[in-house]
């Protein structure tokens, strides 16, 4: 099978989106039919109906590339594929543009540039839909084929982006003279059903169903490539409930029989995919998602009964809401024993998913994967697999099996008897009698506060409540999450668990106060738990009282030296008091008694460094790498120490070590973003970088310094595509993730594609840096600089949003190109209030300043930013041409940091070439060559070309200028006077036709007038253009 694409099958060419499509036969040959049977002008159109990850789009490339072949559907049809991320398109107008644009990007020479700019630049509904219909008419008339539009998640465009004109979308394709439709929706129920007036009767359903034991062994052969007995497919079946996508992720996950890497293989696998389950789960009504996860933390079939219990609904309502589930294929269900029926997860991985995402303790990843392992293994290999198991813990200390021994107990707990009575059997003796003695321990040595006063019926109840409790924390519903600690504590109030629980969620309320009380219950109920004394502690620390908090905290260390709020919490104390030594000696303490966290290993070594106790603080820290390779934050604390003293090829022999030895994303991108910073190391961290991606790194960071380490090589435009994709597949972050792509496409100029990601973005979760790129785009183009101030004044207009600085520059920059350098100056002053040090606002106000002959205004700005950054280019070539005195040293530096910066040839050309016009006119050409809209270089250029009579280069320079003014007005004065020059000293006649047939000519009005005046006519106009016209000629 060729590459396979889980969540973006659309990325396939088509060869191999033919050989993927292995699957789905039958749904296929119903869809072509519909349209390899349909004459020209009869209707043909198909809706796709399944939920995420059931293959509609897999088919729809399919179709695609069919139209593409040598069949009859490409005779009779050329397709146009609408993905899902059609965010732009909120009126019907909108679509048939997303159509025209996708068709001439689609297909190269099929839509003329300026008919579909004539589209883009309609100013109101009807005329948009009137000019893309055009153009997507005249292709039609011009190729004999109509069009096929294949349009994904349809019912979200029709309701959520377009809604009331959606009846009219739907009348417009029903033409069938031009168009036929394929379209999908993620079926809810079914959307006829519900609502019929939406879509029409005469599209053609298709239902995706769960795919077969049948298809599911076809699929797993093909994905594998290996030949496996059919029924070793029916676990598989069970656990992806005949997802195709689910069976992609599954077969990622290899068979092994070691414990380690099971575990680390189900941890990547979930981390993986975790946006693909959290998305089905966020997409549920409250009330459905909450039985839901009753049923997912259940793992084995369940009552309605059972299920109400636990969801602490009544039973009518648990049943209503299995109901839906299992309509929207979520929930099977089925008879059990008597006139009973039971329910559950149609995808056996949503089980795994929720037991390893709720709670993150070793425990319950344990837990979740023996439920793959007896779900996934035949009897025979679970004996088999477990025999293995137990061999691998045969070869490590008995106290380092923790996990195996985790595992061991779960298996049997699960097995059916046969299979433990095998087990036991051949389980060697030396093996069993650790294992006892290591289960004893746990039991003696770790009381489970929620369980010491409950019965054993009632702890099952209690740990249901308490992991209703951390799921609703975890959301950060914490008006939830303290109901469900009120209910329990009404019916145990001598649980010490659940009011050192209600304690910490006052705290992270910030309301210190009102978590004493809980706090000091739990300590009278638990006296000897560390854990209570500790966050008794932090109440302490957060309403002042530090002595008391010092002395629970000392408690605490003394029942458990290496407790870890403890430990952390009296250590800042102490360093508070200036007592850097007694805060070392805690550490210290905790060190002595056996293993400690990483937390408090970094916390340690970053002390000692901070007490100048570098040696000692190199030796702690390497202490805690020999404990564990994972201890991700000891390890970088101490490569910044090691590079700040000289060191830095030790410190990257310790990341590159690590790297290799976990060759885990993690690993690769720490040593990537290291050698990011050292320039003499660039091709070692792109090689790290793309390691570190190549291993399913899911943050943002990394894919940004390999992005910009690709723009620095200069790599290809299809590299820095491809990564662009690759980020938006893999990043967890969705708007992080467009956000880049966004910022990719907009380097490469390809301006469409950087918009639809930018709102994507947006769409997903609102963020300054999308808004930012979008408003650039916007603000290019006149008729849409106005929604770009719009976007720019959301993003300000509150003070807490990260990077509102960069937003409050693009939007005063914007307000200076509309010639409001008086807005634009307010919107800078507002952002300095909130940050006086932002640069780009500095530099900014400097350059309004500057403008308006405000020199002294300028000056304070620029030598503002220069305390700041000492190298900015643009301040200390700003400040040499208000201050002519400094300008000669000032420009040296420029010269000497960024000699081929526009600004700096500039100054260079305005400053120091006086008496040597070809050396002004290089740098002026080299300025401009750098930077096209950089308008002082371009307007003294035309003067300097009109000097020596170029006057074909002058006007030359004169019509780039004029083809920016819109969309740059402040440099209007500005071009009034150069025209004005160039005019005297060329061709006057030349220069006021070039203005006149310009677009921009009806803004200025006043300096044709001016130029007719300069000529002896007299014309006859408005008097207050006359004025400024002989005010024009005046100054001249």
């Amino acid at each position: 099978m060729s590459k396979a694409f889980k969540f973006n099958p659309g990325f396939l060419t088509d060869e191999e989106a033919v050989a993927n499509f292995v699957v789905r036969r039958r749904q296929l040959d119903t869809v072509l039919s519909v349209f390899e049977s349909s004459p020209g002008g009869s209707t043909a159109r198909v809706l796709v109906l399944a939920p995420r990850g059931a293959g509609k789009t897999t088919l729809c490339r399919r179709v695609l590339a069919e139209s593409r072949g040598e069949g009859r559907l490409s005779q009779d049809w050329h397709a146009i594929f609408l993905g899902e991320e059609s965010y732009v398109v909120t009126t019907p107008g909108e679509f048939f543009l997303e159509c025209l644009f996708h068709l001439r990007d689609q297909t190269p020479g099929a839509v003329p540039e300026a008919r579909y700019q004539a589209a883009v630049a309609a100013s109101g509904e009807d005329e948009l839909i009137e000019t893309t219909l055009s153009a997507l008419r005249d292709f039609v008339l011009t190729r004999r084929q109509r069009l096929l539009i294949i349009v994904e998640n349809f019912h979200i465009i029709l309701h959520d982006q377009i809604g009331p004109d959606a009846a009219r979308l739907l009348t417009l394709l029903s033409d069938a003279t031009l168009f036929g439709v394929l379209a999908t929706s993620v079926a809810q129920g079914r959307i006829d059903d519900e609502d019929p007036d939406v879509i029409p009767a005469d599209y053609v359903r298709v239902h995706l169903e769960p795919l077969t034991l049948e298809e599911c062994h076809t699929l797993w052969e093909a994905i594998t490539g290996q030949s496996v007995r059919r029924e070793r497919i029916r676990p598989l079946e069970i656990l992806t409930g005949g997802s195709p996508r689910l069976l992609h992720i599954l077969a990622e996950f290899m068979r092994t029989p070691s414990l380690q890497d099971l575990m680390a293989n189900l941890n990547q696998l979930i981390d993986q995919n975790t946006e693909y389950f959290k998305s089905q789960l966020d997409a549920l009504p409250p009330m459905e998602r909450k039985v839901f996860a009753a049923l997912l933390d259940a793992w084995d079939p369940q009552s309605a009964k059972q299920i109400a219990e636990q969801a602490r609904v009544n039973t009518n309502t648990a049943s209503t809401m299995l109901g839906r589930l299992s309509d929207r294929g979520a929930v099977i269900r089925g008879p059990a024993e008597g006139r009973a029926t039971i329910y559950y997860a149609a995808e056996r991985l949503f089980n795994i998913y929720y037991l390893m995402r709720r709670r993150s303790h070793p425990s319950n990843r344990v837990r979740a994967l023996v439920s793959f392992m007896t779900g996934y293994y035949d009897q025979d290999e679970l004996v088999k697999t477990t025999a293995l198991l137990v061999r691998e813990a045969c070869a490590i200390a008995p106290e380092l099996r923790g996990d195996y021994h985790s595992t061991f107990d779960a298996i049997l707990s699960r097995a059916e008897e046969g299979v433990r009575k095998q087990i036991l059997e051949q389980t060697p003796k030396e093996f069993i009698r650790v294992f006892r003695r290591d289960r004893s321990l746990l039991r003696m040595e770790d009381p489970d506060l929620f369980g010491s006063a409950a019965s054993t019926d009632e702890d099952a109840e209690i740990a249901t409540r308490t992991d209703e409790f951390e799921a609703a924390a975890d959301l950060g519903d914490f008006e939830q999450a303290l109901s469900i600690l009120g209910s329990m504590l009404d019916r145990w109030p001598e649980l010490p668990g659940a009011w050192l629980r209600l304690a910490l969620v006052r705290q992270r309320l910030d309301d210190h106060q009102a978590s004493i009380a809980p706090a000091e219950k739990a300590v009278a109920l638990a006296p000897e738990d560390a854990w209570a004394k500790a966050v008794l502690g932090r109440a302490f620390v957060g309403v002042g009282d530090r002595p008391r908090a010092i002395d629970l905290f000392q408690q605490a260390l003394q029942l458990n030296p290496a407790q870890v709020m403890a430990a952390v919490g009296l250590a800042e104390l102490r360093e508070e008091e200036g007592d850097v030594d007694a805060a070392i000696a805690i550490y210290e303490r905790a060190r002595a008694v056996g293993p400690m966290p990483d937390l408090l290993w970094s916390r340690f070594g970053m002390l000692l460094a901070e007490a100048g106790r570098n040696d000692e603080a190199e030796v702690v820290l390497k202490a805690a790498l020999a404990e564990s390779v994972e201890n991700f934050d000891s390890r970088r604390i101490l490569v910044d120490m090691l590079n700040d003293a000289g060191r830095t090829d030790e410190a990257v022999d310790i990341l590159r070590s690590a790297a290799v030895e976990l060759n885990n994303a993690m690993g690769w991108a720490d040593l990537g973003l290291f050698l990011n910073t050292h320039a003499d190391r660039a091709n070692e961290a792109q090689e790290a970088l793309e390691a570190s991606i190549s291993h399913g790194m899911h943050r943002a960071l990394p894919f940004r310094a390999l992005a910009q380490r690709l723009i620095l090589a200069e790599a290809s435009p299809e590299q820095l595509m491809a990564l662009a994709a690759t980020a938006v597949t893999q990043i967890q972050n969705k708007a992080e993730a467009l956000d880049l792509a966004g910022d990719l496409y907009a380097f490469l100029d390809e301006e469409a594609e950087a918009e639809n990601a930018y709102r994507a973005s947006i769409h997903h979760q609102d963020n300054v840096g999308a808004r930012v790129g979008l408003a650039r785009i916007l603000a290019g183009r006149i008729e849409t600089q106005s929604e770009a101030e719009a976007i720019l004044r959301e993003a300000i207009a509150d003070p807490q949003r990260r990077g509102v600085c960069a937003a409050s520059r693009e939007l005063a920059e914007l307000l200076v190109h509309k010639g409001d350098e008086a807005g634009a100056e307010q919107v800078v002053d507002d952002a300095l209030k909130i940050n006086e040090t932002c640069v780009c606002c500095l530099l900014l106000r400097g350059q309004i300043c500057a403008r308006r002959g405000d020199a002294d205004g300028a000056t304070k700005s620029f030598d503002a930013v220069l305390r700041l950054e000492d190298e900015s280019v643009t301040a200390l070539t700003g400040l040499a041409l208000v201050d002519p005195a400094q300008a000669e040293p000032l420009l040296a530096r420029a010269i000497a940091l960024a000699p081929a910066n526009p600004r700096t040839l500039f100054a260079r050309a305005k400053l120091l070439n006086h008496g040597a016009p070809e050396a002004q006119i290089s740098d002026l050409r080299a300025a401009v060559d750098q930077d096209e809209t950089f308008l002082p270089a371009v307007l003294m250029l035309a003067v300097l070309e009109a000097r020596r009579g170029e006057l074909s280069l002058a006007l030359e320079c004169l019509r780039q200028a004029l083809n920016r003014l819109p969309v740059q007005r402040e440099w209007l004065s500005d071009f009034v006077d150069t025209a004005m020059a160039v005019a005297r000293l060329t061709d006057i006649d030349a220069v006021l036709a070039l203005v006149q047939e310009h677009e921009a000519a009806i803004t200025l009005e006043p300096l044709v007038v001016a130029l007719r005046l300069q000529k002896g006519e007299q014309p006859r106009v408005a008097k207050e253009v006359l004025e400024v016209a002989k005010d024009i000629v005046g100054r001249h």
